[in-house]
């Protein structure tokens, strides 16, 4: 675990995870809960995501995501 970062989600996190489930239910796609978290702790952390799951990665703003 020492080699692993270990980043916490705060409020900060949350804020925009709200953000983009709500404006993609409203366009009738829903995402699950922790693929947006994870979206969103790469974007604040500076990463990107490595992925098989492009669907719904790809659909968060900001994201950058990596094709297994």
């Amino acid at each position: 675990m020492s080699l692993v970062p270990v980043h916490p989600a705060t409020k900060q996190t949350a804020w925009p995870v709200g953000q983009i489930e709500g404006q993609e239910a409203a366009k009738g796609n829903v995402l699950p809960f922790n693929d947006v978290m994870i979206a969103v702790a790469a974007i604040e952390q500076g990463y990107a995501v490595l992925t098989g799951n492009l669907r719904h990665f790809q659909k968060i703003p900001g994201l950058i995501v990596v094709s297994l």
